[in-house]
């Protein structure tokens, strides 16, 4: 998908493999905004980013809970906090399968 926004992303209730595609950050694109993704239950377990606009935070990736990887080449993360991607690959060290789908 290529967004203007990931609000319409809250009404689905089901969500795993998501990988969001852009036009190479072109001027003028909205921030992502992460937190859509928290009407999804937390059942998210890919998530790819690709070319996109700047996304705000990565601070929702903390409520995926069931998040096994995320991927965000040359993504610009305007509070420039990669803290919780961190968090994720400690907190998925000892998941069985690692591999993207």
């Amino acid at each position: 998908m290529n967004p203007t926004s990931l609000r319409p992303l809250e009404s689905l209730p089901v969500l795993r493999d998501v990988t969001i595609t852009g036009t190479g950050g072109a001027a003028g694109q909205p921030v992502l905004d992460l937190a859509a993704f928290r009407g999804s239950r937390s059942v998210i377990e890919w998530l790819r980013v690709v070319d996109t606009s700047p996304i705000a935070s990565l601070k929702p990736l903390r409520d995926l809970t069931n998040l096994r990887g995320a991927a965000f080449p040359d993504a610009t993360i305007l509070d420039h906090d990669l803290n919780p991607l961190y968090e994720l690959e400690e907190r998925t060290e000892s998941a069985p399968d690692k591999q993207a789908p």
